[in-house]
């Protein structure tokens, strides 16, 4: 019952063998066992559905228990509803969380640092051990395995010319981050290169003439699938600089081609 406020999974005799509980993602929601101790998941990278091990060989299953509670950061009443489904749903995941205990900070902007993080764990990319070999990125920084798992899978490179500078806190601008989405639909997804003469069809931007000249495949394959949410003027605005609510809401959308429904 999917509008329940809990259910419970309940077993009386030993297994043979371990017992999975697949959840939805949902909006927010926490899981707790019985006592109220939060029960640890892994996101199922196939079903990208949350995998519970509730009961583990010739060991009686515990009540587990899950709470339709969906966080809402006062700061973000007011967003759009896609905003706030997309920033609960990688709350849910763990790959977002609040700026403080009560507030998420929407209109933030977003660095390379949190951009590599974001990217690399929505893709089931991230491996804390990467190492990027950049002389700005130490293994002890919170960074370090999304920096170098983001160059390892060809995402995000070096912001200087020797390729050994990542610069974490420069903020990341509209085509950089969109960039990035493009490259992972093609690594990913090995989603087509859109034709050299179909390029300006595609770009059709008031703009266009302000597009780097590297970003322009990756700019058009997400305008092509839709992950850029056209205005009125059709305007790109590469230069803007992404704010935590506005790259959530393209993420989500990215995540939907990342992981289409079965």
């Amino acid at each position: 019952d999917q509008e329940a406020s809990a259910f419970t999974v309940s077993y009386s005799a030993p297994s043979k063998e371990n017992i999975i509980l697949s959840l939805p993602m949902g909006d927010g929601a926490p899981i707790v066992d019985e006592n109220g101790q939060k029960t640890p998941w892994k996101t199922n990278p196939i079903t990208q559905r949350k995998d519970i091990v509730i009961r583990k060989p010739g060991v009686y299953g515990k009540d587990i228990i899950v709470n339709k509670n969906v966080r809402e950061f006062p700061d973000m009443i007011g967003q759009s509803e896609s905003i706030r489904k997309a920033a609960a749903f990688f709350y849910d995941m763990g790959i977002v969380a609040g700026t403080s205990a009560d507030t998420f900070s929407p209109e933030l902007p977003l660095n390379r640092a949190q951009s590599a993080r974001l990217f690399t764990l929505t893709a089931n990319w991230y491996n804390q051990y990467s190492d990027g070999r950049y002389v700005d990125v130490r293994p002890e920084d919170w960074f370090f395995g999304a920096a170098g798992s983001a160059k390892e899978k060809g995402i995000m490179t070096g912001t200087n010319a020797a390729g050994n500078l990542f610069s974490p806190y420069w903020a990341i601008s509209r085509v950089q981050f969109f960039s990035i989405a493009g490259r992972m639909l093609r690594l990913k997804m090995h989603y087509y290169v859109i034709p050299e003469d179909s390029l300006e069809q595609v770009l059709d931007y008031t703009d266009r003439p302000s597009l780097p000249d590297w970003a322009l495949q990756d700019i058009a394959l997400v305008t092509k699938v839709g992950l850029v949410r056209q205005n009125s003027g059709k305007i790109f605005d590469p230069d803007h600089i992404m704010t935590r609510a506005e790259s959530l809401e393209a993420l989500y959308a990215l995540h939907e081609k990342l992981w289409p429904a079965t």
